[in-house]
């Protein structure tokens, strides 16, 4: 089996979007949990990757965003759980937001 996750890539005058992860989620301990990532998840049975990276920017921004160009993939397979990971990255451009903060990409 393999779990399809995408995440947005959002940067702004060199600067990049940030979410905190939350402890929990959907009543479990939530992996990476308290350590900054870019906004994303899971995609849902029957979704189309591009409105599923929509759809998880708006859940953990409240920003509606445009997906890009896909910038990154990367597979993992997790021998514990016996299921692999395809993890896609979107270039995204959102409307900004004033409570978010934005952190300065150096690469």
């Amino acid at each position: 089996m393999v779990n399809l996750i995408v995440h947005g890539l959002i940067v702004k005058e060199g600067k990049v979007l940030l979410i905190k992860r939350s402890r929990i989620k959907r009543g479990k301990p939530n992996f990476n949990a308290e350590r900054w990532d870019i906004p994303g998840g899971t995609v849902e049975m029957n979704e189309e990757l591009c409105k599923a990276v929509v759809r998880e920017v708006k859940e953990e921004t409240n920003c509606t965003a445009v997906p890009g160009n896909i910038l990154y993939d990367m597979y993992q397979y997790d021998q514990r759980k016996e299921r692999g990971f395809l993890t896609l990255i979107y270039q995204m451009d959102i409307k900004v937001n004033n409570f978010l903060r934005w952190l300065i990409c150096r690469v």
